[in-house]
């Protein structure tokens, strides 16, 4: 409700797209957008949640591989960075530093789970991390503390659906999924990520 004042107020972070392929999250979020823009003022509960929460949206976290799906192959899955071997795209899931090269990634540039040459390699994870972490204060550090090793993941900290926010995500998706024209679509393209943590005393 006050966008330019940091308000002791819990905080949500949602993200999607990831992997180009996955399409419908990102209208799944421009959907959120629209229903808290709209229902503000309007709806008692979507009114809440803006006045009572800081919501941040990253609509599509690949714009580069999400543009080559839309041009070119709609099943690609990573960024469209050039390994100079010839190959193209990082797993920008994989590219992070927790547990980066570990189960599930692959080292070879060929691989749709090719995680990179190095943790944070691409920009697009080193901007979301940046950011992450200036709006996303810690507030559940390993001590109990607001203190968080620099090593640890991320997402080890409170990693919440509350009912209203989960309401809202299925609100967005439902609206999606009645769309004729993508009613066959499998749910599980659908992969949001909402993270929230406790800011303030």
């Amino acid at each position: 409700d006050n966008v330019e004042i940091d308000e002791p107020e819990p905080r949500i972070f949602f993200v999607s797209q990831h992997h180009a392929n996955e399409v419908l999250t990102l209208e799944v979020m421009i959907d959120m957008m629209d229903i808290l823009s709209q229902g503000y003022g309007i709806d008692p509960e979507i009114t809440a949640w803006i006045d009572d929460y800081q919501i941040y949206i990253v609509p599509c976290h690949n714009p580069d591989g999400t543009q080559y799906v839309f041009n070119v192959s709609s099943g690609w899955r990573k960024n469209r960075h050039d390994n100079g071997d010839g190959t193209f795209g990082v797993d920008l899931n994989r590219n992070y530093s927790y547990q980066w090269g570990g189960s599930g990634s692959s080292g070879d540039p060929c691989s749709a789970t090719y995680r990179g040459p190095s943790a944070f390699s691409e920009p697009e994870t080193q901007a979301f991390e940046r950011y992450f972490a200036s709006v996303m204060k810690d507030q559940n550090g390993p001590n109990g503390d607001d203190e968080i090793a620099p090593s640890a993941p991320i997402t080890t900290t409170a990693k919440i659906r509350t009912p209203s926010i989960s309401t809202l995500a299925t609100n967005a998706a439902n609206r999606v999924f009645r769309n004729p024209f993508i009613s066959s679509t499998p749910l599980e393209l659908v992969e949001t990520n909402c993270f929230v943590r406790q800011t303030g005393a």
